[in-house]
């Protein structure tokens, strides 16, 4: 079984969750074992109440950008501590998730990239998310966004100015550093099958 680690990354409104689910439904039916993680982990204590009161509730104790970004890499940090050892759906047996390849949505490239838009400079975000786990294939969902499901009170999705602005600083990063790009405007089926070939070997 391999310990492979696999991000998703992209604005939001732009499929990944729609991908991600193609991707379990199709190893499940391949008999391939995964775990799906999505960031930031909001049922993780304290740090992910406070980032989705920060992110959709309004912001109720006004966070600068800085201190959101600084909450979200602490979020990832303690979860990595965590993922360790997951408990199945009755939450009695316990398995490794690290012995599974790890499918993960809104991961540090994600972020770092919402960062730079929300006004953080890019050299103290990296230096917040160093030392988490770097992934061994990472992919880019690009293109524009699907509207239709745009969440209301979200920090980000209402504003389409901001939200294009980190659409092409997700681009830099890509270039930078070497992310798989994948237009997301193709047929949902297309999509998938680009990205099914990009993660084969990793599954």
């Amino acid at each position: 079984m391999k310990k492979s680690f696999i991000a998703l990354y992209g604005v939001t409104n732009i499929g990944k969750t729609t991908q991600i689910n193609l991707i379990k439904e199709r190893c499940e039916k391949e008999g391939i074992l995964i775990h799906l993680q999505k960031y930031p982990v909001y049922d993780l204590s304290p740090t992910g109440t406070l980032i989705f009161e920060a992110i959709k509730g309004g912001n109720p104790k006004n966070l600068s950008a800085g201190e959101i970004q600084a909450l979200m890499a602490k979020n990832r940090f303690d979860f990595e501590k965590e993922e360790q050892i997951l408990f199945n759906s009755n939450g009695s047996v316990p398995y490794f998730s690290f012995l599974f390849p790890i499918v993960a949505e809104m991961y540090t490239g994600t972020g770092i990239a919402y960062g730079i838009g929300d006004g953080v400079s890019k050299e103290y975000l990296l230096a917040l998310n160093c030392g988490l786990r770097v992934p061994d294939v990472s992919i880019l969902l690009d293109g524009q966004r699907f509207m239709g499901s745009i969440e209301r009170g979200h920090r980000f999705e209402e504003d389409a100015e901001k939200t294009e602005n980190i659409r092409q600083i997700h681009l830099e990063l890509a270039a930078d550093r070497g992310w798989h790009i994948v237009n997301a405007n193709r047929s949902v089926v297309e999509v998938h099958e680009r990205i099914w070939t990009l993660i084969r070997e990793y599954l």
